[in-house]
């Protein structure tokens, strides 16, 4: 059997990890959603990116233009599936098969992705958010989409983030 350490449901897809920080995924993959590098869907769970562990995995779970994102224990972030809003943070609106790093540096401490968009923590208590943002999502105090990490309110440091279909809430340290 495996040893589950936590388990994240999308849509019609559903990624896990297990305790020794391997990451594995299944179902659809009609958007790369599972970042196995191929459209066919697993009936079985995957693993995703071998050799790599993981401290956690966000899936997006409202559309069908599925994106997924992790955290690898090494600090770093990485995105892969549907991007058509920029919701991967790689500074264009390309698909990915595969996970593929965001972001500079390896200080990220959670991602998690929302409707098109996507926000993270960093261990100094920023919070950055990019992808769509035509409801205020990305928290810039306009509509306009971004395609790479962009940080919300400088002046403030931040705990948590959790993201909704259109929007993000965030806890302050």
């Amino acid at each position: 059997g495996r040893n589950w350490a936590s388990v994240v449901t999308g849509y019609y897809y559903t990624c896990g990890l297990q305790l020794d920080g391997s990451l594995w995924c299944w179902g659809d993959n009609k958007h790369h959603q599972l970042g196995l590098g191929e459209l066919t869907k697993k009936l079985r769970p995957t693993r995703v990116a071998a050799g790599s562990t993981w401290t956690s995995v966000s899936v997006e779970d409202r559309y069908r233009a599925a994106h997924t994102c992790g955290v690898q224990t090494d600090g770093t972030v990485w995105c892969w599936g549907f991007n058509g809003a920029g919701q991967l943070g790689t500074g264009d609106t390309d698909d990915r098969s595969l996970p593929t790093q965001i972001g500079a540096g390896v200080d990220w401490e959670r991602v998690d992705t929302g409707g098109m968009f996507t926000c993270a923590t960093r261990t100094d208590h920023t919070l950055w958010c990019w992808g769509a943002n035509g409801y205020g999502e990305l928290g810039q105090g306009d509509d306009v989409g971004r395609s790479t990490p962009t940080q919300v309110r400088t002046d403030l440091d931040w705990a948590d983030v959790q993201s909704g279909a259109h929007h993000a809430c965030a806890t302050r340290t």
